[in-house]
């Protein structure tokens, strides 16, 4: 008399299932990763552009600070004029001179600068604008 018992086999077929599903998660997640990373990678480079763009107009501006506080006094305010596109305004016996450097297509750095009768240099201000 033999009797047999039934016995739950799960054989070969649940551990194969596991295993393409596990595989496929790893595909999905390195999928969703390598994403992740390109796109870090575009913001880095157009960051990078950015900051690389405002510091050339930053060292343009400094140049015509520097060329405001190299000439003698403000007589010379007509050729600044001329040569940096500046805009003058005389209140109270001091010159506001004002200027802008484009930093990239929608940007631009706007200074400032109050200028004594003596050509020294009493305040400077910049900000960075967005064209319209």
């Amino acid at each position: 008399m033999n009797k047999r018992h039934p016995h739950i086999h799960m054989g070969i077929g649940g551990t194969s299932l596991l295993a393409v599903f596990a595989v496929l998660c790893l595909i999905a997640f390195g999928a969703l990763s390598l994403a992740t990373a390109r796109s870090d990678l575009k913001l880095a480079e157009k960051t990078a552009a950015s900051i690389q763009a405002y510091y050339l107009a930053e060292a343009k501006a400094e140049t015509v600070l520097a060329s405001i506080a190299a000439a003698p006094g403000a007589e010379k305010a007509p050729d600044w004029t001329a040569e940096n596109a500046l805009t003058i305004e005389k209140r109270s016996g001091v010159l506001f001179l004002r200027y802008e450097v484009p930093v990239d297509g929608h940007r631009v750095l706007d200074y400032e600068v109050e200028l004594l009768p003596s050509g020294e240099i009493l305040a400077r201000t910049g900000r960075i604008a967005l064209l319209k």
